[in-house]
């Protein structure tokens, strides 16, 4: 097997999933998976939760990165921001970088609007899956689509 390519942040194959969405999915999946032999004892020598790659920030700044751009686009602005802020994709980081770096690294000045919008939101609100948790999807898109440049599928791709 060959060992995944080192890069400068976490590597970004899996996909991001809430810790509320993965529970209940466990939930479903398990006695479904134990069926199989081999998945039964999969389970049983490794634990089945998987930890969330992303921050629910950087998760929110993903999904405005991949609007309207085919996979192949939206993965290499991803790589290419990713790497200007050195993986750091905070609401300060994205606060602090110059629009001009924002710009090379492939992304529009509208998104570039969009992400800074959503480091405000969060800096002034507690938009973590902890304070959300005791909110329905529907609350959660709500609250989402306050902030400028955040429409529903954005909002819809935040609770995944």
């Amino acid at each position: 097997m060959l060992a995944p390519t080192e890069t400068p942040f976490r590597s970004r194959s899996r996909i991001p999933v809430s810790d509320r969405n993965m529970s209940n999915m466990l939930t479903d999946a398990e006695p479904v998976l134990r069926r199989d032999p081999v998945m039964e004892q999969l389970i049983e020598t490794h634990e089945p939760y998987v930890e969330p790659d992303w921050s629910e920030y950087e998760r929110l700044c993903i999904s405005i990165i991949n609007q309207q751009l085919s996979t192949a686009s939206a993965m290499a602005v991803r790589e290419r921001v990713f790497e200007l802020l050195e993986g750091e994709v905070t609401p300060e980081t994205v606060l602090a970088a110059e629009d001009e770096a924002l710009r090379d690294a492939g992304l529009s000045r509208s998104k570039i609007e969009y992400m800074r919008n959503a480091a405000q939101a969060f800096q002034e609100n507690d938009y973590t899956q902890e304070a959300l948790a005791d909110h329905s999807d529907e609350e959660v898109i709500d609250r989402l689509t306050e902030i400028k440049g955040i429409g529903e599928w954005t909002a819809n791709m935040y609770l995944l």
